[in-house]
């Protein structure tokens, strides 16, 4: 397989293998990748709900009628967070 690369991106990979952070241009390009796969499936799993819909989806002008005076809004707010 063959990839071109900008001449920016080819210095910087370059430069990763003569400063010693991989032994070659092909395991510099493998660690990017693997990286890129990685930060791909992270945005998947956080996903909003709409784009998922196995995550609940929440009507937050519900929220208002749901905080007291006595100062719960911080504790519904991390409930809410952790459902999430």
């Amino acid at each position: 397989m063959n990839i071109f690369l900008t001449p920016e991106l080819a210095r910087f990979v370059q430069s990763t293998v003569k400063n010693g952070q991989y032994r070659s241009v092909s395991e510099a390009v493998q660690a990017a990748l693997q990286l890129l796969k990685e930060q791909e499936a992270l945005v998947r799993d956080n996903s909003s709900p709409a784009i998922n819909p196995q995550k609940p989806s929440y009507d937050f002008s519900d929220l208002v009628g749901r905080l007291t005076w006595r100062g719960d809004a911080l504790e519904i707010q991390q409930n809410l967070r952790d459902e999430w």
